[in-house]
């Protein structure tokens, strides 16, 4: 136990100095929050209440017996929620990218994002993203097509084994007891 007690206090120091190395300046946080907004990487924070709409909607069908007005209390709690964490989400991805890219990286990506080539890369992010998820449609339907065959076939050879490994039970009685 103390042996798994300091290789967990060593760990947690590696770790610590591995990150106090990296320590983010105020500059390349900036530069990074500079290039989530010209990439359009922060739509995704901003069209919430939209993206919202469609979780309530699938909340709805697990909560199949709940009124207009608790789901309308659902998304108000919700929207008062993300508006409230908003900040911090958005800092902390501004981390993210910080950590990523070096600061001469991010003063070359907000240059990027600030020519004609790059406001029309970010401007067509979005319909690539989504294109890109319609062509990979086709493989996820026939790839779970596929693990539900093999789940299912699975779960009946586990079924056979554990009917093979019960004892056998004998036949009741079929004589028909006294009537009284």
């Amino acid at each position: 136990m103390k042996l798994l007690a300091s290789l967990a206090v060593g760990a947690a120091l590696f770790c610590g100095a591995a990150f106090a190395e990296d320590e983010i300046s105020p500059a390349r946080l900036t530069l990074a929050k500079e290039v989530m907004q010209l990439s359009g990487a922060t739509s995704a924070y901003d069209n919430y209440e939209k993206n919202l709409d469609m979780m309530v909607a699938q909340l709805r069908r697990y909560l199949p017996g709940a009124d207009d007005a608790t789901m309308a209390d659902v998304k108000r709690i919700a929207i008062d929620e993300f508006t409230a964490y908003k900040p911090t989400l958005l800092e902390n991805a501004a981390a993210v990218y910080a950590h990523h890219f070096s600061e001469k990286d991010l003063k070359g990506l907000v240059s990027f994002y600030k020519t004609e080539a790059g406001k029309h890369y970010a401007a067509e992010m979005p319909a690539l993203a989504s294109e890109s998820v319609k062509l990979t449609e086709p493989f996820t339907e026939r790839f779970m097509a596929k693990l539900q065959e093999y789940i299912a076939k699975r779960a009946a050879a586990e079924q056979k084994k554990q009917d093979e490994m019960l004892p056998a039970v004998p036949p009741a009685d079929k004589k028909k007891s006294p009537e009284k």
